[in-house]
């Protein structure tokens, strides 16, 4: 993961002029630009969120994610949230812990940037599935995303 992130930029912190702090960012095809630390909002890495508010370094750092749903352990309903980084079809999907498909939650185009939905602990058929763990499974371009979730009653 390191070096991965390495391959992609470097992030050093610069010096500090008056009050306000810069970040320098190296580019992977060569370059340096630098970007205030006020200006990012918050830069996470591995699977969770990156949010920017220059759409410079957030064309740099920003991918697709899938986050972990919240309430977990939930009862009866859960929302699941996803990043996109451009337009595309969306599907989102839950299984349960056999891998059997039980309910297609999203199927449909959406545009780049943060999305939620909400999960009803319902099957396709409408009816409320029993406690216990389930995995949401997010499709996007070639990639697909997958979380664990616990429904108790």
């Amino acid at each position: 993961m390191i070096k991965k992130l390495l391959l992609v930029m470097i992030f050093t912190i610069s010096c500090t002029y008056g009050q306000q702090t810069y970040m320098q960012v190296k580019l992977k095809g060569g370059g340096i630009t630098s970007f205030s630390i006020q200006d990012i909002q918050k830069i996470t890495f591995n699977t969770t969120l990156v949010g920017v508010k220059d759409d410079k370094i957030f064309n740099v750092i920003k991918t697709f994610t899938l986050l972990q749903n919240y309430p977990n352990p939930f009862n009866p309903t859960t929302i699941i949230e996803y990043e996109l980084p451009k337009a595309g079809m969306v599907d989102v999907k839950v299984y349960d812990i056999n891998g059997r498909l039980v309910r297609s939650v999203l199927g449909e185009h959406q545009e780049l940037g943060a999305h939620q939905i909400r999960w009803d602990s319902k099957n396709d058929a409408g009816a409320s599935v029993a406690s216990g763990v389930y995995f949401y499974q997010i499709r996007f371009a070639q990639s697909v995303l997958s979380r664990k979730m616990l429904l108790l009653k």
